[in-house]
């Protein structure tokens, strides 16, 4: 989390000795923010954001591998991990995936990162 709240992927503003990341939709609607302390290492998230399903739509490339992190915090910390690398990252809330979006798997060698 330190490598990702130190990136410039998102703007990071100063709050109460934190770090703010804004959560949006794939429409650009905030949805929750999430508060990260880089003096303990810990991200807190409110509201919890059970309206969405997916993370990551709007960062989708193409890619022929595809990987899926469960939760919000593991989605952040992947997504520095794997920056600049040929693989796509989703992130779902929670330990679901919406059968909604399986056709996004169609032809993927997809990797399940699920605790």
């Amino acid at each position: 989390m330190r490598t990702f709240a130190a990136s410039s992927c998102f703007s990071l503003p100063d709050y109460h000795g934190g770090r703010v990341v804004p959560v949006q939709n794939a429409d650009g609607k905030l949805i929750a923010l999430h508060k990260y302390n880089p003096q303990n290492n810990i991200a807190y998230s409110s509201p919890k954001p059970w309206n969405c399903s997916i993370l990551g739509l709007s960062q989708l490339e193409g890619h022929n591998e595809l990987w899926i992190a469960e939760g919000h915090a593991d989605y952040l910390v992947m997504r520095s991990v794997l920056k600049g690398q040929p693989i796509d990252l989703l992130g779902t809330c929670g330990s679901s995936f919406s059968q909604s979006y399986l056709h996004l798997l169609d032809g993927k060698s997809v990797v399940l990162l699920f605790d």
